[in-house]
Parts: structure tokens; sequence; C-alpha cells
């Protein structure tokens, strides 16, 4: 079985479940995060065509595909001008176009890069303009735009938002770029995404990926109501004119391994996000046009039993709650 870090964005089907009546509500871009090591692992075209079926199925459109790591210099896969890609990022990405050929469908491939903040300086110039040129290199070899996975977040935050509008003028509004957010105040980073932070880098992007971990919370209920001020704040944060923006990450850590200071995992996992995300939306101060999907983080192998529990999730089998009331006091995942 692979190993992997997963990341899938649930469809209209599952906030029909869980806000019913809520058509101002819409999901319809979702994704999938594959770690560079299922592309690694020696996979054969049948074993990756049975993927793209399955993620297919699920109505899923978008691959983040990881590709890199960004050195302290900003260059990624090796040194300008002679980049190249690894090849089982070649051979992955020529499944995918193979599988759209096949199928008559469309699997969009986006570059995932990522970066120590600590580690990076953008404020130079020169760094910027390497990562600039990896994702001009990427787009020309034919990925459908990049999301940047920057932690811990890189001082000061203009730098970062300067690094967000060159990508934006170098790719064009024809491709995607995204960019995995923090945690909502999470005050134990260098810096933390504000309101004022949220709303200015939601302005260049086409999603933005909001984590709803870390929160260094200690039990259920102060989860929960953690999930909602976070969701109150961040999508409040948004631009009116910005919508289908943001993409809520969910954790799928079930392994004691996977504990640290920011994160339980008997706080911290699928069932309980969902069901803080499920009591969370029905609060009216909660702009949901701003909510494009959202996202299941997972970093372990996927087994059958595994790939069961999130298509749970993407087409529950219990029926909606019939009024908010229910929908508050009842929740099947917990």
């Amino acid at each position: 079985m692979y190993k992997k870090l997963i990341n899938i964005s649930v469809t209209w089907l599952l906030l029909a479940q869980l806000i019913p009546g809520q058509a101002e509500v819409c999901l319809n871009d979702n994704a999938i995060w594959i770690d560079n090591r299922w592309a690694a692992a020696g996979a054969s075209e049948a074993k990756l065509r049975s993927l793209f079926d399955r993620i297919a199925k699920l109505g899923i459109t978008d691959i983040y595909l990881e590709v890199g790591t960004f050195k302290k210099d900003g260059s990624l896969l090796g040194t300008s001008p002679t980049l190249s890609l690894p090849e089982p990022i070649v051979f992955f990405k020529k499944a995918v176009c193979d599988f759209n050929q096949l199928r008559k469908t469309r699997l969009n491939l986006l570059a995932w890069l990522k970066a120590d903040g600590s580690n990076i300086d953008l404020t130079k110039e020169r760094t910027r303009r390497e990562i600039i040129f990896a994702v001009e290199y990427l787009i020309g070899s034919g990925f459908r735009g990049v999301i940047y996975d920057i932690h811990p977040n890189p001082k000061p935050p203009g730098a970062f938002l300067a690094l967000l509008e060159e990508s934006r003028k170098t790719i064009g509004w024809s491709r995607a770029l995204a960019v995995r957010a923090s945690a909502w105040g999470a005050e134990y980073d260098r810096w933390h995404w504000d309101s004022e932070f949220y709303q200015s880098a939601s302005k260049p992007v086409s999603y933005l990926e909001v984590c709803l971990f870390d929160s260094r919370t200690t039990d259920k209920s102060e989860y929960y109501e953690w999930i909602e001020n976070s969701l109150v704040n961040i999508t409040q944060s948004i631009p009116v004119a910005k919508q289908d923006v943001l993409r809520l990450s969910l954790p799928a850590h079930n392994d004691k391994s996977d504990e640290s200071a920011t994160h339980r995992v008997i706080v911290e996992n699928l069932e309980t996000s969902l069901a803080g995300v499920r009591r969370a939306l029905p609060d009216i101060r909660i702009r949901k046009k701003a909510i494009s999907g959202f996202s299941v983080f997972s970093e372990q192998d996927m087994n059958e039993k595994e790939w069961g529990l999130v298509e749970r999730f993407l087409k529950p089998e219990f029926p909606p709650p019939t009024s908010l009331y229910e929908l508050r006091r009842t929740s099947p995942w917990e």
C-alpha cells in the first residue's frame, strides 16, 4: 500500500446532508492531495488507473501532486536553468494524461510545493524569482496550477503576499493558485493568519486551504467551539466579492505517532472535525458562500477500510436532519 499524504475535498452531496435547505452553499471544487511517495513506490499503470477511477467516482477533478521542497535560496528540482522532473513524477503525470484520454474525463494535475518557512527568506527578490522560475517550468511542463505549503509561516507577511501576487501575475487566471493557510489564532506560530491577512491572501489565489487542526485544544467541546470560532472569523475576513475560495481541511490522523504539542489525535480526527463543522455551519455568522469544499488530511496508509470511511462521509448512510435543531443536537459521526 502506498504511503501518502491525502487530502480529499468533499462534494455538494455531503454538505447537502450537513445543512439541508442552505442553498447558498455550493461545493463544486473537489481535490485530492497525493504525496510523491505514491509515485515513487513503483506503481504500475494499472494500479494508478484504478486509483484514478476511484477518484473520479468520488467527483474529484483536481489532483495535488507533491513535486518537491524549495531550498533556502528558493530553488527546486535542481539549479536553474536546468530544472527537470524526477522520473516518478513524469510517470505519474503521463498516467493522468493517459487516463483522461481513455476515460474521456479531465483530472487536473497541480504541483504541491513545500518549503520550511523558518529557512527561506521571501523578502529577497532573488529567492522569490527562483520560486517563480520553478512555477513557470511546472506550468510549462503540463501542470494546471500550483499550491504552496510553506510552514511555519515566514516573516514578514508582506513578503509572502508579494510571492502570491507575483505568482498570479506569472501564471495568469487560467491556472490555479492555492495556499495552505495556518490554523486560526495560532499565536504559537511565528505569525498567524489574522483577519487582515486572510483578506489580502484571498485576492490573488484560487483556493485557501483552511486547516481545522493544530488547535491545541484538549477536549471535544473545546475543539468544536474552536472550529465554529474559526469559521466565523475566517469567512467574515474574506471579501464579499470573493466566493468559493475556502477549502476546509479535516484531520484524519488516528495514530499516536501523529501526536504533537498542537495536535491531540483523540480530540482532532476525521469524525470529530466533521462533527464540529456540522455543528458550526448553522451559525448565521458564517458566510457560507466563501466555502468551496472540504478536505480530508491523512498521514497514513489508506487501506480498503479507510477508503470506505472516507466514502461514508462523501455519501453518508444517515438521513439528513429535518431541522436545524436536530442538526445541532445529533451527530452520527461522533
